[in-house]
């Protein structure tokens, strides 16, 4: 058999599909029946012969060679072994029915067999139980959620620690703290501004004389606390300037003030209860 090409990744058999955790090949290279072999076995006593495992690779290419002392020519030399052709990515085997702690443990002594360099790998489904569910940050507090934001990014700089020294076992882990820190961040900022709505509600309720001039000093009074005039004209304006049109205090007051108190007020309210 022609000696064939081993370029690109392993677009099939790429991961974990019968069990629960597997290991997956990082290199590229051909892998002899006696290596696949001997990782079995190593398996099967990692696991004292408890749970399943099944093997994904299959030495179905045959490899050549001529004895020694024995000149070229004279045809093609009869087969000597079979190896299975491994590009990156390739999942070389599964097990299931034992803990992570034992799973991680045996297929460890199984890398040690193998030619190429793997790694360890778990099924998508069972990575699924582990993730953050998008209930568990809504009931929380802004106080609850800044610190868990710090928890999360501090993670993910160890984990970019370990990736850069080479000793990250689980990179699918990088980009679901990524996704957890958004989805965080983003609550954080609709908490802010469900806040910043219901101050801008108090202030125009405060309003004694609904003019434009009224209407900006309320306005220019929420820049004196806690929002800034960004944070004003991106929450106010966000509910009376939908079309996000470039306005100064006195432009967004007089789109405030052709509403009304009444509808002003309802519609801040509205807005912060969407929240």
């Amino acid at each position: 058999m022609h000696r064939g090409s081993r370029k690109g990744t392993a677009q099939k058999g790429n991961r974990v599909s019968f069990g629960s955790f597997g290991l997956q090949a990082l290199g590229r290279g051909w892998i002899t029946g006696t290596q696949i072999e001997a990782a079995r076995v190593a398996i099967s006593r990692g696991m004292k012969r408890r749970g399943s495992m099944w093997i994904r690779i299959f030495p179905q290419k045959s490899v050549t060679k001529k004895p020694l002392e024995v000149r070229m020519g004279k045809g093609k030399a009869n087969v000597d072994h079979w190896v299975a052709v491994v590009k990156p990515a390739t999942m070389l085997f599964e097990v299931e029915g034992v803990p992570e702690s034992i799973a991680r443990e045996a297929l460890s002594a199984a890398a040690a067999k193998m030619p190429v360099r793997c790694r360890f790998a778990t099924r998508l489904i069972y990575r699924e139980k582990h993730r953050m569910k998008a209930a568990e940050i809504k009931d929380k507090t802004k106080v609850e959620l800044s610190a868990q934001s710090r928890e999360l990014r501090q993670e993910l700089f160890n984990l970019r620690l370990q990736k850069a020294t080479s000793q990250l076992e689980k990179p699918i882990r990088l980009r679901e703290l990524r996704r957890d820190i958004a989805r965080v961040e983003t609550r954080l900022s609709q908490l802010e501004r469900k806040d910043a709505l219901g101050q801008a509600a108090s202030a125009l309720e405060g309003v004694r004389d609904f003019n434009v001039d009224g209407v900006a000093a309320a306005l220019r009074g929420l820049t004196k606390g806690d929002l800034t005039r960004k944070d004003v004209f991106k929450t106010v304006g966000g509910v009376f300037n939908p079309n996000l049109a470039r306005v100064t205090t006195q432009g967004l007051a007089e789109l405030v003030q052709a509403k009304g108190k009444e509808k002003a007020v309802a519609s801040v309210k509205a807005a912060a209860e969407k929240l």
